[in-house]
């Protein structure tokens, strides 16, 4: 569904075209009246044919309603049939048949405008586009969601990497999910985190990308960058940005962070919810807003290690099962992931931490020559154990996906330290739900991936309460070698000098607003000792720099307006319309400061980032 015309596809377009003609065709003159209502008679039956064979979009019902009824009032009256009845009859049929007709057609056709299916820019990038799911076990760090003492942190990693061959249209990933059920089970469950009706997000689930699922990897070695998604948010939810940045020849590794993100699909089919919940209480929330953060922050470190495991092939190979046909999992629940004992009721699931407990980071930072297993300092066993949050009342309210940055109001819990990570890892790519460990003692058969993952350029990122991961993320580890945090306001508790460049991407926020986000933001951007810059764009919402652009609603108050003088200059193919700005901008100034930072590109960073908006550099 490409090549979408107003949110829909050639034949529904054509379909739309021959439900409305035979209103306006009453007015024909009688020799041309007849042929063209039974030509879109004739049109209009074909393409509902068509369309109920390969699937009608809910959108689409009111048009194809809107048609019948349109072609129900003008062609009978071609052959006379109402001949005996009173004229004037007739006529008001006539008329209140096709009035309702076009009402119904034009529902339809907004409602197709307005959530269509997301097409994705193409990436200009050099490179074909591959991607993968993963899914890492921390052997040693508790679940802190839930109170059994043997659950082990689980994350769910899709990579996006530059592959060799084209991207297939046949061979194209789905765009919420391994699978069509997937998409569909992610598109209502965020919907429903959301608090909206779920029909909103099933035109997004119905999307493909423009990566290929398994695709061989390009030859090279590759600068990484790690994403954490928003409050709620899920991996995919930048994908537009993954795919350029992995057509630039960048490997992207987004999280899926458990309990967290709106919905989870693990690698045995079982889907673990969301548990964050507001409070009301500002100081609270930003207590366990904190806490969330540095639960993401440790994903972060973690992935990071997996992923340096995986580049010297002692992780199983992620693209093995692409290869040999194996087909990925489908969910088979909607449950939680390692419930609770029958009976304990919800509330309960999170026990309170004692306040004497200590928040510091879970990694201390690697000096050099530290051998690899040792990254994961041990924690006195004196330390608490306590678990990660506070109860929750029955009766509080779900968050929000994407808090608005300048609040200083979300959902999150406490983090606590743990001992030294004995890692596992399991590839989402397994027919059977057995864990595939590996060690040092006895190596996996080497990735595909092995060999391209230059760990040694590493840049952090996320979205929201994401990018506030990263911040706290980059300051607890050198290893990240840049930080970018889109639109996230910092939750850092204790913020302290870091070594690594940062770049901040801010909505529009006018002269005086929000001053406690930007005062937060600047305050932490100030305290890198290599540069800090912050780039407003004018015209962004909070959403602008997602993928939300694409499949809701064109509002400013939703999804933004970015100026058109700082949307991206590039060469690459256009058919998504203006709905790609937001995305396409975010990856252009994305890959600017990683390109700088990462691959010491020549040139003046403050210049090219200030053509993306309202430039601070700090």
């Amino acid at each position: 569904m490409n090549a979408a015309i107003l949110g829909l596809s050639p034949v529904e377009f054509v379909a739309l075209v021959a439900a409305v003609l035979p209103v306006p065709a009453r007015r024909l003159p009688p020799g041309a009246r007849r042929p063209v209502t039974l030509a879109c008679a004739a049109v209009f039956a074909l393409c509902a044919v068509v369309l109920a064979v390969s699937g009608v979009r809910w959108p689409v019902v009111p048009v194809l309603a809107g048609g019948a009824l349109a072609l129900a009032v003008t062609v009978p009256p071609l052959f006379g049939r109402h001949a005996g009845r009173p004229a004037r009859w007739r006529r008001w049929a006539t008329r209140l048949g096709s009035a309702g007709a076009l009402v119904l057609v034009l529902a339809g056709a907004v409602t197709a405008w307005a959530l269509p299916v997301p097409v994705f820019p193409e990436p200009s990038g050099p490179y074909a586009v591959g991607t993968t799911v993963v899914q890492w076990t921390d052997t040693a760090r508790p679940e802190p969601a839930t109170s059994r003492r043997d659950d082990r942190r689980v994350v769910v990693v899709q990579l996006w990497y530059p592959a060799t061959g084209t991207t297939r249209a046949a061979g194209r990933a789905r765009y919420l999910g391994r699978t069509e059920r997937e998409a569909r089970t992610v598109a209502r469950g965020v919907a429903s985190y959301l608090g909206m009706p779920g029909l909103v997000l099933d035109q997004a689930a119905l999307a493909t990308t423009r990566s290929v699922t398994g695709a061989p990897a390009a030859d090279g070695r590759f600068p990484v960058v790690l994403f954490s998604p928003g409050l709620g948010g899920v991996r995919t939810q930048n994908t537009a940005c993954a795919e350029e940045l992995a057509s630039r020849g960048y490997v992207v590794a987004a999280l899926d962070h458990p309990y967290d993100s709106a919905v989870v699909t693990l690698a045995d089919g079982r889907v673990v919810r969301t548990r964050l919940s507001a409070t009301g209480d500002p100081a609270e929330d930003n207590r366990r807003a904190a806490g969330w953060t540095a639960v993401r922050a440790a994903d972060l470190r973690f992935v990071l290690t997996q992923l340096g495991r995986l580049d010297r092939g002692e992780l199983p190979d992620p693209l093995a099962a692409h290869a040999q046909g194996v087909r990925p999992p489908t969910p088979i629940a909607t449950r939680l992931d390692h419930a609770a004992p029958s009976g304990t009721p919800t509330t309960q699931l999170h026990e309170p931490i004692p306040a004497s407990t200590s928040t510091r980071p879970l990694h201390q930072p690697v000096p050099a020559g530290t051998p690899t297993g040792r990254l994961h300092e041990p924690v006195p066993a004196s330390t608490s154990t306590g678990r990660l949050h506070q109860p929750v009342p029955a009766s509080t309210p779900t968050g929000r996906l994407h808090q608005l940055s300048g609040s200083s109001t979300v959902a999150g819990g406490l983090h606590h330290p743990v001992a030294a990570s004995t890692l596992q890892a399991r590839s989402h790519q397994a027919a059977s739900s057995s864990t595939l460990a590996a060690s040092p003692r006895r190596a996996a058969q080497p990735s595909a991936l092995a060999g391209r993952l230059d760990t040694g350029r590493v840049a952090v990122t996320g979205h929201s309460l994401g990018g506030a991961a990263a911040l706290l993320a980059a300051r607890q580890d050198r290893r990240f070698a840049a930080v970018i945090d889109i639109d996230g306001y910092p939750r850092d508790p204790a913020p302290a000098p870091f070594p690594q460049p940062v770049l901040a991407l801010v909505h529009d926020i006018e002269p005086g607003q929000e001053r406690d986000y930007v005062r937060r933001l600047d305050q932490v951007l100030s305290l890198s000792t290599a540069s800090g810059y912050r780039v407003t764009v004018p015209g962004a919402a909070h959403l602008t720099f997602t993928d939300a652009p694409l499949f809701l609603p064109p509002l400013p108050a939703v999804v933004g307006s970015p100026d058109g003088d700082t949307a991206p200059h590039d060469t690459a193919p256009r058919d998504t319309g203006p709905r790609d700005t937001g995305p396409r901008l975010t990856a252009a100034a994305t890959a600017a400061f990683l390109d700088a930072t990462l691959r010491r590109a020549p040139g003046d960073l403050a210049a090219t980032l200030s053509a993306y908006g309202r430039l601070t550099v700090l």
